[in-house]
């Protein structure tokens, strides 16, 4: 069976080679001993607002979240740095990081954030095939692709799963994939069950309504019958749900 492996970047937008956020510390003065970086939010302007589109890990340590207004954002953090937010020049930059990944996967695949489409976060799936046993298996594998994103000064979770939405959710919804999980294969799915259902990269619509059913985990969505589903929400619904899976 095909193994596939997601690594995210949570951060990547801060922590990119050419980001403003790299060079945060030096224009705020906070490189002296003991001293912390301040919250920055990087800006968009998103439905005829100026939104949060992205933040270092001191904007999210603050409380403040993608998506809010920058008068939110500044209420929240009052000594708050904004930056314009740039995806084009992210794109660029995961682009080359992806690159250099290729000594590690025969495919390598960039992940960009789509928030239509339940995707917030920037990452890149590889495919294991042929190249995990050269480096001593999937878990020696991991740990070394996890080392060398920290090396370059990036925040990064990972997980190797049998399909690729198995490995999404696993890494960027489990605690445990920031130091990397390997879920055996035929267990994904298990180990899956309890998060939440925003881990199946569905609309935020077809979320909200999920979780007005109550069906708000990973497991209580596949416990329900597909043909129910199919009926209120749709086959598209049930074949993301099969290629999840791998049923599909």
């Amino acid at each position: 069976m095909r193994r596939m492996a997601f690594i995210g970047l949570p951060l990547w937008t801060a922590q990119r080679p050419g980001s403003q956020g790299r060079g945060e510390s030096k224009s705020a003065g906070s490189s002296k001993p003991g001293a912390v970086d301040p919250p920055l939010a990087f800006i968009a302007l998103q439905a005829s607002a100026e939104r949060v589109a992205a933040l270092n890990a001191a904007g999210f340590a603050a409380g403040l979240r993608p998506g809010l207004t920058l008068a939110e954002a500044r209420a929240i953090a009052s000594n708050l740095l904004c930056a314009p937010y740039d995806p084009k020049a992210d794109e660029a930059a995961l682009r080359r990081l992806a690159l250099g990944a290729a000594r590690y996967s025969p495919a390598v695949t960039v992940v960009t954030p789509d928030p239509a489409r339940g995707v917030e976060i920037h990452g890149l799936y590889l495919d294991l095939e042929g190249a995990s046993h050269l480096f001593g298996g999937e878990e020696a594998w991991l740990q070394q692709v996890l080392r060398r994103l920290r090396d370059l000064g990036l925040e990064a979770s990972g997980a190797v799963a049998d399909t690729p939405g198995q490995a999404f959710g696993l890494s960027v919804f489990t605690p445990a994939a920031r130091q990397g999980l390997v879920a055996p294969s035929g267990r994904g799915i298990a180990l899956m069950g309890e998060l939440p259902v925003a881990a199946l990269r569905l609309a935020p619509g077809l979320q909200d309504s999920l979780r007005a059913l109550g069906l708000k985990t990973v497991g209580a969505v596949l416990a329900t019958p597909r043909a129910s589903l199919a009926r209120r929400f749709g086959r598209g619904l049930v074949t993301q749900l099969d290629a999840m899976t791998g049923a599909g």
